[in-house]
């Protein structure tokens, strides 16, 4: 799901709070009220009402009891979204061809530069059949870590965690292939959490 940044959600509503509301409803993970909705928007409650059944009618939630609401999948996606003006669906292909080249790439790395990648599945505006796409979102799973991470006790803690998560953090970039504008690359367990519908379209299960 994408979010133009010249366009109000609803006509009500900046997409950054917007964004901002649905995760922290997420976050919440329990059914809220009117006005724990209008406290997560940052809005009065007069304000927000009409923002609320906007959500409701769009089925981004649904009506709970004793007045309160629920979330749905759709709020989850909803906190995913980025803003954008768009990506076609040839450039959204032309990015997951190189996506999946520099995949093999890493994976044929020995130098412990990177993680091994043993999952990659597309989600989001890529699954539909929509000419103009948000952008194009991906969802990986890493091989576990490597052996030798034990802390060696002349290190900072802080120096430890860094060159600990530096593979980590160098596959995630190197994936987003200098496009960070319309390339979103998350970890296959947040769409796990969030019950979010996904294609598998890299799948090489590390060595054990």
């Amino acid at each position: 799901m994408h979010l133009r940044p010249d366009s109000l959600v609803f006509d009500l509503v900046d997409p950054l709070i917007m964004i901002d509301c649905a995760r922290q409803l997420h976050e919440a993970d329990k059914p809220f009220s009117l006005e724990a909705f209008a406290l997560a928007l940052g809005a009065p409650v007069e304000e927000a009402s009409p923002v609320l059944a906007c959500l409701l009618r769009d089925g981004f939630i649904s009506e709970g009891t004793n007045g309160c609401f629920l979330m749905t999948k759709k709020l989850g996606q909803l906190a995913l979204s980025k803003i954008s003006m768009g990506l076609s669906r040839a450039e959204a292909n032309r990015l997951l061809t190189g996506i999946l080249d520099k995949a093999r790439v890493i994976n044929a790395d020995k130098s412990g530069k990177f993680r091994s990648i043993s999952l990659i599945a597309v989600f989001g505006s890529y699954l539909g059949d929509a000419e103009i796409l948000g952008d194009l979102d991906i969802a990986i799973l890493l091989d576990r870590d490597p052996p030798g991470l034990e802390r060696d006790l002349t290190q900072g803690l802080g120096e430890w965690l860094r060159k600990g998560t530096a593979p980590h953090r160098r596959t995630y970039s190197a994936l987003r292939l200098r496009q960070p504008k319309f390339i979103s690359v998350h970890g296959f367990a947040e769409l796990r959490e969030l019950g979010i519908s996904y294609r598998v379209v890299f799948d090489a299960p590390a060595d054990k």
